[in-house]
């Protein structure tokens, strides 16, 4: 009878000890990279009809005018969507603080355009989501000046599994005041190739979320306290999202 409760374990054991070998690891995301693209050949289910993307290409360029383009198309394009009441609107763009050599802004008025239009957004009911990144450099932005985004707190095991740097890019002061954001790193792994992406990213010894946990965060209402993060298990949305999880702490990209 023992045998029978001690052979789960010992598996479990095994399989955990091999997956930290290097050589697994690359198995691993050799058969990753075959999964993608057989599911890309075959077909895959269509999107969400409740999700809008909108894409910025060749037709964009060619007749708005060259990239990166002025904030103040974004903030027209934002006064746009809120007629159509979306859930959450999700910038996948960084809109850093620009500054010239002498420290003054760039192109001001296009800034306060586009703080203005979020903060329009904010007041209706509408959150806005924006991306920040992590980095080894300083960027004159400061953790204690993150706007309306939070550290998340509510954390069970060592965190230090967490990847990150010590420094981070952040939306420039006028929009995060407003909105919110959430992070893009995306490790490359063998071959340099992206094939996984963190929901959660450690900036020093604070924990924020990705850009895809912050924008499930604004579209269920959920604060940082109402998420329970238990490492090498899942994020726990708890009742508010209808007790929806995030199983593990790596989403793969596909």
């Amino acid at each position: 009878d023992d045998l029978v409760f001690l052979a789960p374990l010992l598996c479990f054991g095994f399989a955990w000890l091999v997956s930290h070998f290097e050589w697994f690891q690359r198995f691993e995301w050799r058969t990753l990279d075959w999964r993608t693209q057989v599911r890309a050949e075959l077909g895959q289910p269509p999107p969400d009809e409740r999700i809008l993307v909108v894409g910025i290409g060749d037709r964009s360029t060619n007749n708005i005018e060259p990239w990166p383009f002025r904030r103040s198309y974004h903030a027209q394009l934002q006064m746009l969507m809120a007629n159509e009441d979306p859930a959450v609107v999700v910038w996948d763009i960084i809109y850093q603080n620009r500054i010239d050599a002498n420290g003054d802004a760039l192109d001001p008025l296009s800034d306060e355009d586009f703080s203005f239009s979020t903060q329009q957004l904010a007041q209706a009911g509408i959150p806005v989501v924006f991306a920040a990144v992590s980095g080894p450099d300083p960027t004159g932005d400061r953790l204690d000046q993150s706007g309306s985004t939070r550290p998340l707190m509510n954390i069970e095991g060592p965190v230090d599994q967490i990847s990150g740097d010590v420094e981070l890019t952040m939306p420039f002061p006028g929009i995060r005041e407003h909105g919110y954001w959430g992070m893009v790193d995306a490790p490359r792994g063998a071959g340099g190739i992206v094939r996984e992406m963190p929901m959660l990213v450690k900036i020093r010894q604070r924990v924020f979320p990705s850009l895809t946990l912050q924008t499930a965060m604004r579209f269920w209402g959920l604060q940082e306290d109402d998420l329970k993060i238990v490492m090498g298990d899942g994020i726990y949305l708890g009742p508010k999202a209808g007790g929806g999880v995030f199983p593990s702490m790596n989403a793969v990209c596909s």
